[in-house]
């Protein structure tokens, strides 16, 4: 997968919003409650989301390892939705862009897709349907951000000292080196 977007601050929520009851889309799948993937998760922390692409040919269960760190919440899906028209794609069914989800203990994968002049679509899938998503139509998935890239910007935000595993590092000049004292 290629990251294409980093950084996306999502604010903490309070995870009571469901996609069923979104005003967001024209037309929401029925198997939201057919599934019961539509109960909320309580309140969610801030985070930092990615949205990345897909390169290669896969399923869902190969683009979303690690479902308990990769999956958000239905309102945070909405949040993104809602802030960020702009990274979805304008291309009908084909270019989906894919958010996990937990409801209960069950994972699942919201497909949201702009169909033709009809509006935002949103289709559901349990997280272990096979299918192959085909990387030609380049769909999306948008993540929490597992990894944090150090920036100037949150360099700023760094004490002198910073200890990582056990190993102390310190600023100097906007960079962080290995403190051998």
């Amino acid at each position: 997968m290629e990251t294409l977007y980093q950084n996306i601050k999502c604010p903490e929520l309070k995870g009571q919003k469901l996609i069923k009851d979104s005003k967001l889309f024209h037309w929401i799948d029925v198997d939201f409650v057919n599934f019961g993937a539509n109960k909320p998760t309580g309140k969610t922390q801030k985070i930092n989301l990615e949205v990345k692409e897909l390169t290669q040919d896969s399923t869902f269960k190969k683009m979303f390892s690690n479902p308990e760190k990769m999956a958000l919440s239905q309102e945070q899906i909405l949040w993104f939705i809602k802030n960020h028209k702009d990274k979805l794609r304008y291309n009908g069914d084909e270019c989906a862009i894919f958010f996990l989800f937990k409801s209960g203990d069950n994972f699942f994968v919201a497909s949201v897709y702009v169909y033709g002049g009809d509006g935002l679509h949103v289709s559901v899938y349990r997280l272990g349907f096979d299918h192959v998503w085909d990387a030609v139509y380049r769909h999306r998935l948008v993540l929490p951000q597992l990894t944090n890239t150090l920036t100037l910007e949150n360099l700023k935000t760094l004490p002198e000292i910073l200890e990582i595993n056990g190993v102390k590092y310190k600023k100097i000049c906007r960079r962080m080196v290995k403190n051998n004292k």
